[in-house]
C-alpha cells in the first residue's frame, strides 16, 4: 500500500506540472499535437520570410514606376520658342553660307577662265592672282570647293605644256597661305620647342664639329614642321576653325 500511494503522489505532481492539454491525454496523441505546433512553427517563420520579401519587391517596383516616367517626360518637353543663343548661332550659319556662296561662284568663274579662255603668260598670272586673293578673303577654301580641286586645276593647265616660271612664282604663293596658315595656328608650345630644338642642335654639334654644316639643323627642323602641318592637316585637310557649321 504504502509503494502504491507513493507513486500515485508522483503521478499526481507530474500531471500538475504538465500543460493540462497534455496531461490527460493520450502518448500517442501528445506527440502529434507537438508535431504539429513545430511545423506551423516553421511554416509561420517562411510566410513571414515571404511576406518581407514581398514588402520589399513592392517597394523596388513602387521606385521604379516614380522615377521612370519622369525619365520618359522629360524627352518629350519642347522649347515654346527658340532661345537667344539659337537665333545667334542661326544667324552666324546664315552669313557664313551666304559668304561662301560668293567665293565659291567666284572661285568657280575663275577656274573656267584659267582653263578655257586664258592662254597667255599674263592671263595665267592675272588668274592665279585672282585665286590668291580669294584664297586670302576666305582665310582658305570655301564650302564645297576642296584644295585638291584647286590643284588639280592648276595641273590640268600645266599639262598643256604652256606654264612659264612667272606662272609657277604666282601658283607657289598660292601654297604659301594654306601652309602660313595652319603655321599660324600652331600653339606656343610647339614653337618653342622646335626653337629649343634648333638652338641644341646647333650648339651639340657646333662643340663636336666646328665645321658642321649648321643648315642641316635648319633641314631637321624644316622636316619636323612639316610633319606637324600634316599632323594638323590630318584627318581633315580642309577643316576651318572659323567654320560654325
Amino acid at each position: 500500500m504504502t509503494m502504491t500511494k507513493t507513486v500515485s503522489i508522483i503521478l499526481a505532481c507530474v500531471a500538475c506540472t504538465l500543460p493540462s492539454s497534455v496531461a490527460f491525454v493520450p502518448a500517442a496523441l501528445a506527440t502529434t499535437k507537438t508535431t504539429t505546433r513545430l511545423a506551423a512553427g516553421v511554416e509561420d517563420g517562411i510566410n513571414s520570410r515571404r511576406d518581407v520579401l514581398g514588402v520589399a519587391f513592392t517597394a523596388a517596383v513602387a521606385a521604379a514606376a516614380v522615377t521612370v516616367p519622369s525619365a520618359a517626360w522629360a524627352r518629350d518637353e519642347y522649347l515654346s520658342e527658340p532661345t537667344d543663343e539659337f537665333k545667334e548661332s542661326e544667324r552666324q550659319r546664315t552669313e557664313f553660307r551666304k559668304a561662301q556662296i560668293v567665293i565659291k561662284v567666284k572661285m568657280t568663274a575663275t577656274f573656267a577662265q584659267l582653263t578655257t579662255v586664258s592662254k597667255t603668260e599674263d592671263e595665267i598670272v592675272a588668274d592665279l592672282k585672282e585665286l590668291r586673293k580669294q584664297v586670302q578673303e576666305v582665310g582658305g577654301m570655301p564650302l564645297g570647293i576642296k584644295k585638291d580641286d584647286l590643284v588639280k586645276v592648276v595641273r590640268s593647265v600645266k599639262a598643256k605644256g604652256f606654264w612659264p616660271t612667272s606662272c609657277e612664282y604666282a601658283y607657289v604663293s598660292i601654297s604659301i597661305l594654306f601652309y602660313y596658315r595652319i603655321i599660324s595656328k600652331l600653339s606656343y608650345e610647339y614653337i618653342m620647342i622646335a626653337i629649343c630644338q634648333i638652338l641644341t642642335d646647333m650648339l651639340i654639334f657646333g662643340f663636336l664639329f666646328h665645321d658642321f654644316p649648321f643648315h642641316v639643323c635648319l633641314l631637321r627642323s624644316y622636316q619636323g614642321l612639316i610633319t606637324e602641318i600634316a599632323y594638323q592637316q590630318s584627318p581633315n585637310k580642309d577643316k576651318d576653325v572659323a567654320n560654325p557649321l
